[in-house]
């Protein structure tokens, strides 16, 4: 009678109670006490749901869900209602901001005055030709030859 008492305390199979979730402070995993193995069972226990990681920086959320910080805060400002027709695709993440008006803008040509220098000399060249209707007249038969 002593074996098979034996025998039924090794083929049962021990049971725990479940427990609830544990919290893993995800800013103090990196100083976390413990080899390769603890870290790997805590990993596990979080991709079973046996634990949640709480205070994931904004930079890791980043990583894991392969969009920028930027993103991230942007989709926060936002309210529950809000983020629904996001995810529905009926609203973007940031909406655009509205164009300013087209004011027409006036250019003034640049005209740059003329030195007293540069007029000097060339009112002496057209005394130098003999008056203004001989210069025209060089201007006129040297736009013919430039045409011929």
């Amino acid at each position: 009678m002593l074996v098979s008492q034996l025998a039924d305390t090794v083929n049962t199979a021990v049971t725990f109670a479940p427990l609830p979730p544990r919290d893993i402070d995800a800013r103090t995993l990196a100083h976390a006490n413990g080899g390769k193995a603890v870290h790997a069972v805590d990993a596990a226990d979080v991709a079973d749901g046996l634990a949640r990681v709480s205070n994931i920086p904004f930079w890791a959320l980043s990583l894991i869900f392969r969009i920028s910080v930027s993103s991230i805060v942007n989709a926060r400002r936002l309210d529950q209602i809000e983020r629904r027709k996001v995810r529905c695709g009926m609203r973007p993440l940031v909406l655009p901001r509205p164009k300013p008006a087209l004011v027409p803008v006036v250019i003034e040509p640049v005209i740059e005055p003329v030195t007293d220098s540069a007029k000097s000399r060339f009112l002496h060249c057209v005394d130098e030709i003999g008056g203004v209707d001989a210069a025209l007249n060089l201007l006129a038969g040297a736009g013919v030859e430039l045409a011929a």
